[in-house]
């Protein structure tokens, strides 16, 4: 029996067991029942119903939260080439761990195609990337990058060419 079909009995099983006890607390209310039947009743259903529970998270392994944390946006924006996009560098929220960096550009206009690099500080070293690697950024396409990133390091992007950016949306995966 498949997990799914497994949970889905589970629940009728569970919803099947609240009737005898909301019946033993109806008729304690009414006055046909003695309180210390009811109570029985109730604490075996209570305790039928821990045991599902118990079961239930042992067989669901819960998975990792995703969290997207918006880093930098920019919109109809001119970029000079060779300066850095970001005023700020850009850092992974978490000092501790890696996480990967999303990285969205929709360029409209250049004059040639343009390299689209990314600045990778990591304590004294500097190692500059191009992200476009045999790609060519065509104008009005959406093109995503994403790259590792060390919990150390500190980023930036530049381009070679003189580029007016439609948009520009840098987002960090956090996996939590």
């Amino acid at each position: 029996m498949n997990k799914i079909k497994m949970l889905k009995m589970l629940r009728i099983i569970s919803i099947v067991l609240c009737i005898p006890a909301l019946g033993s607390f109806i008729l304690w209310w009414v006055g046909m029942l003695d309180i210390k039947i009811m109570a029985a009743v109730n604490w075996v259903v209570f305790i039928a119903e821990f045991i599902i529970f118990l079961f239930v998270m042992k067989t669901i392994r819960m998975g990792r939260a995703n969290v997207v944390i918006p880093k930098g946006f920019c919109e109809e924006k001119i970029f000079v080439a060779e300066e850095n996009i970001f005023h700020d560098f850009l850092i992974p929220t978490n000092t501790r761990k890696g996480c990967i960096f999303r990285i969205g550009v929709q360029i409209k206009e250049f004059k040639k195609y343009p390299l689209f690099y990314i600045i990778r500080i990591c304590e004294k070293e500097t190692c500059i990337q191009e992200l476009n690697k045999n790609i060519k950024l065509d104008p009005g396409l959406v093109h995503v990058f994403e790259v590792v990133i060390d919990s150390k390091e500190k980023l930036n992007f530049k381009f070679n060419e003189d580029v007016v950016v439609q948009k520009l949306l840098v987002e960090e995966l956090y996996i939590a």
